[in-house]
């Protein structure tokens, strides 16, 4: 007869944290061994009767120090056996408790902390143990929590999970999130609280929990295909499952009182945006979440700005969420490895590695404590152009050079870029209807006064709107023949070779913009296109290298203005550059035919999303690119002052320091 042995010792790290012989796992399902496959390690917290896993049906039972009803039971099994035999389990997100975090990375030989021991088993069991109270029959009897289910000290079995965690939490039946830092009271003020500053008090407190600022978490979330529960720091369950993480209700408060203030920067001072997140701060989760897997330059941006250990695991996190299939094991070094699988996604027709803002060395503001302090964790310097709508004609005659720094793609040649101009030279005070001046007097130049050239100039490839619709409303209004001789008259102005137009008048910037519907929001949106390209849109055309291009056409010489988002505040590096079209390929927040990129010496240096075609000339041609130079990830904690990061935070950073220095330790020996 089994005897199990009462034990009030913590258990040593080594119980769940290595195995002496991986040879030697079996899957319960199939009882082959692991090999290369990941080891799915699943568990249960219950009472075993004695100490052969095998009478109980498991891979291994783990006595711990909390009581004879509190053992951890745990299960090794394929993922293919899983899915096969559609076993449900439970899989949990949290973030790693820094205590355990650096006894981790301290390797097995180290001594453990007596609060590490405990958080790594005491966690993972009171988790268990809260859902428990309000288990559904779907979420399964067995959880997967990485403390538990994931050997940090045996190097191969540790690398094989690490690569199947994106398709452990797409398979789990119910997905978990614990957020360990956050109070019931936060979550009740956000969904119910009766006046706005208490709603936004429960906004900010959710933004500001640090489960949404890690690098891991974000992947788990995207990844996530079954039912969601969230839970918070007293390991109780809250509701609203079909609100996952909360985002539904944040972004409806967020919306809602935007209503009440005149611009998106009042909201954000009263809430003191950088010490306190927002909801936009926290990137684009949903979207990302709805679509599985995005393109290169989305999910890059989506945790580009979150914690993680070291890069590599930033690798592991981006592999998951991409379009390409990795190739596993990685075996190079980390920046080598994320521009293969840049371009293992160019090769699937996934052109945003080319397009989005590559590493642009000791001038990048994105390396910035103010970048880094208001954006939150949402690199929209880096993407902000969203999901790929529609694919590019002739991804099929992709190609790369031997040593895969030359990209040919066949696209469509515009012109050369002859005029450069600064586009937003009112963006610091918001001067909106100066910058329009500015724009409609550089269209004016180039147009004539041709109405149906500007309005396309202006409203379509200067300010991303439909010029039909807008040359529809105008003649409804009956001020298509004011707008044309408001035309004429500023075009015989000897002032209009100065860029000037006059703000306000009969026939100043501020009439045109409002008969333009430039002025006033439209379609539901929150804002006017005005003010939309100095926020969004202004972001979306690399914010301060924004400019304004006049291109020549080289079939029919016409030459047109375009809004270009440069790769650089260099002017002189965008003059002479070629336009090229790249036929078929939009993103969400681009036109239909809009995106193109620009070209010099052949490198990528600048990128147009409203680029639509001003004149019937089409000619494509094979160009060959440079591979740009991919922008490092920027955790935004890292950037912060320790006056200005949690404690938790501060501790990450120290966590960091260690890792080096135990990898510089192990290198020499």
């Amino acid at each position: 007869m089994c005897a199990p042995a009462d034990s009030t010792e913590v258990p040593n790290l080594e119980t769940v944290w290595y195995e002496p012989d991986p040879t030697q796992l079996q899957c319960l399902v199939c009882s082959e061994p692991f090999g290369h496959s990941a080891v799915v390690r699943t568990y249960r917290v219950g009472r075993a009767e004695c100490e052969d896993p095998s009478s109980l049906g498991c891979s291994a039972i783990v006595r711990t120090h909390l009581g004879r009803e509190k053992d951890i039971l745990l299960y090794d099994r394929h993922l293919d056996c899983i899915i096969r035999e559609k076993l449900a389990f439970t899989a949990v997100s949290h973030v790693w408790d820094p205590d355990v975090s650096l006894t981790q990375m301290r390797k097995r030989h180290s001594p453990q902390s007596a609060a590490a021991r405990r958080r790594t088993i005491e966690s993972p069991v009171h988790i268990y143990e809260g859902l428990r109270q309000d288990r559904r029959d779907e979420d399964g009897e067995e959880m997967w929590h990485d403390y538990l289910s994931v050997p940090q000290w045996t190097g191969d079995v540790k690398t094989n999970i690490l690569g199947s965690i994106h398709t452990i939490f797409s398979t789990a039946t119910t997905t978990l999130f614990y957020f360990h830092d956050l109070r019931d009271d936060a979550v009740r003020k956000l969904r119910y609280g009766e006046s706005s500053e208490e709603r936004l008090e429960g906004m900010t407190a959710v933004c500001n929990a640090l489960w949404f600022g890690r690098t891991w978490t974000a992947m788990e979330f995207v990844r996530t295909s079954g039912r969601v529960r969230m839970m918070t720091t007293d390991y109780k369950p809250v509701g609203c499952p079909d609100d996952p993480v909360f985002l539904g209700r944040l972004y409806e408060v967020w919306e809602q009182e935007l209503e009440k203030h005149e611009t998106v920067y009042d909201l954000e001072r009263k809430v003191n945006i950088g010490h306190s997140l927002v909801p936009w701060n926290l990137g684009t989760l949903a979207q990302v979440r709805a679509l599985g897997k995005t393109n290169f330059a989305m999910a890059f941006a989506l945790l580009s700005k979150r914690e993680c250990r070291d890069e590599s695991d930033f690798l592991y996190a981006l592999s998951g969420i991409v379009l390409a299939i990795p190739q596993l094991p990685f075996r190079n070094d980390v920046r080598s490895e994320i521009a293969n699988l840049a371009r293992g996604c160019i090769e699937t027709g996934d052109y945003s590695p080319l397009l989005m803002m590559p590493d642009l060395g000791d001038i990048d503001p994105r390396a910035s404590p103010d970048y880094a302090f208001n954006t939150g964790y949402n690199d929209v310097a880096t993407w902000e152009l969203g999901e790929q709508i529609s694919n590019p004609a002739f991804a099929d005659e992709i190609s790369f050079s031997d040593n895969h720094q030359i990209v040919k793609l066949r696209l469509e040649k515009m012109g050369r870029v002859m005029t450069v101009r600064q586009a937003n030279g009112g963006a610091a005070t918001g001067e909106a209807l100066r910058n329009f001046a500015r724009c409609a007097a550089f269209a004016l130049e180039l147009t004539g006064p041709n109405v149906d050239e500007f309005v396309s100039s202006v409203t379509t490839r200067l300010y991303g709107l439909d010029h039909q619709i807008i040359m529809e409303r105008l003649v409804a209004t009956g001020n298509i023949k004011a707008v044309q001789e408001a035309l004429r008259v500023r075009f015989n102005d000897p002032a209009r070779h100065h860029g000037k137009w006059p703000i306000e008048g009969p026939q100043g910037a501020e009439w045109l913009a409002e008969v333009l519907s430039l002025s006033n929001p439209t379609n539901g949106e929150h804002e006017s296109r005005l003010a939309a390209c100095l926020s969004r849109f202004n972001t979306m055309h690399c914010r301060w290298f924004n400019h304004l291009v006049a291109i020549t056409c080289p079939g029919c010489l016409r030459t047109s203005p375009f809004r270009v988002g440069a790769f650089g505040p260099s002017q002189a590096t965008l003059h002479g550059a070629n336009a090229y079209r790249i036929p078929g390929l939009q993103y969400r927040q681009s036109i239909p035919n809009g995106m193109a990129l620009m070209e010099k010496n052949g490198r990528i240096v600048g990128r147009m999303m409203w680029a639509a075609p001003a004149c019937s000339c089409v000619q494509t041609q094979l160009v060959q690119l440079h591979f740009p130079i991919l922008p490092p990830p920027r955790p935004r904690s890292r950037f912060l002052s320790k006056d200005a990061r949690p404690a938790y935070e501060v501790y990450l950073g120290d966590v960091d320091n260690l890792a080096h220095e135990v990898q510089v330790n192990d290198e020499a020996g």
